[in-house]
């Protein structure tokens, strides 16, 4: 047994060592018979580019997994299409960096390439395209097309007519569809509802965020003039009550009353909601089981 342990705790310690050295950079073996010499040449000029990010991290550090798409020679136009794929993307470019990629690009491609003029793409857009108009120094240089757009803004979706002031700028007309949080969903393996995020730390991400979107969030928005939209019910109160005409759900009664007698209640002429029997079978919408009720309201005056 001891001559056992002898054995294994050197080949343990150069695993361990092993696993403790620098990370070995495989890169993908590019089918280059398919190519012409001045193809394959540009080819491996620009992965060496991307050896030297990923080895030394400069110009800049870019994602294990970064390889080239294509490389697009034009020798009659002295021009190069270098196109990465999507991951180079994940960069956040600058001027300066952006900068830095090019020339040691240049540096790279070369002096046989020193007469091309090059442009490097990633994930179908030039890499200068990439720069938030933020960190963009001359205004000049602004992408106009990810400006935020000016035109006249359309007709509130809900107003409400009683509020005693009109909000003329900020949020308003702004429709808001906001998703404060995750809901329940139905695990099959364990036949229960369950929320959609785990517990973590005591806590449950499905519900959190409902405790300050619901008092603080929502109303400072609809107080800057927006219509909020919530897919989920914002009301904390647990009764509920369902005013249906079609129903008489728990002996519940429904009542129509008018106090003028020229103004009358009319059925709508599309279909409405009537709760049925649930839990609906596959196919069944309750908005389409039911009708609904009209009547003429007082004018805007």
């Amino acid at each position: 047994m001891k001559k056992l342990q002898i054995l294994l705790f050197p080949l343990l310690t150069i695993i361990l060592f092993a696993a403790c050295g620098k990370q070995v950079i495989k890169r993908p073996v590019y089918n280059y018979s398919v190519m012409d010499i001045t193809t394959k040449s540009a080819h491996q000029r620009v992965e060496k580019f991307l050896e030297s990010c990923l080895k030394d991290e400069y110009p800049v550090k870019i994602p294990l997994v970064t390889r080239i798409d294509s490389v697009v020679v034009n020798k009659q136009e002295k021009n190069l299409d270098i196109y990465l794929d999507k991951f180079f993307a994940y960069i956040p470019f600058r001027e300066e960096n952006t900068f830095s990629i090019n020339e040691f690009m240049r540096k790279k491609l070369g002096r046989t390439f020193r007469k091309y003029s090059f442009t490097i793409y990633s994930n179908r857009f030039a890499i200068d395209q990439l720069i938030p108009n933020y960190y963009r120094k001359d205004p000049g240089d602004y992408d106009f097309s990810k400006m935020p757009k000016t035109d006249t803004r359309p007709v509130s979706i809900v107003r409400n007519l009683d509020k005693s002031w009109l909000v003329t700028r900020g949020l308003q007309n702004r429709n808001i569809a906001l998703w404060h949080s995750h809901g329940w969903y139905y695990e099959q393996k364990l036949d229960r509802w369950e929320w959609q995020r785990a517990r973590l730390f005591q806590t449950v991400e499905d519900i959190g965020p409902i405790s300050f979107v619901i008092p603080y969030i929502v109303p400072m928005l609809e107080n800057a003039g927006a219509n909020v939209f919530l897919p989920r019910e914002r009301d904390f109160q647990v009764a509920e009550v369902i005013v249906d005409n079609d129903s008489s759900l728990n002996s519940s009664i429904y009542l129509e009353i008018t106090t003028d007698s020229l103004i009358n209640w009319q059925t709508g002429s599309d279909s409405g909601f009537a709760i049925g029997d649930p839990p609906y079978s596959r196919g069944e919408n309750p908005f389409q089981q039911g009708t609904y009720r009209t009547i003429k309201t007082a004018g805007a005056n």
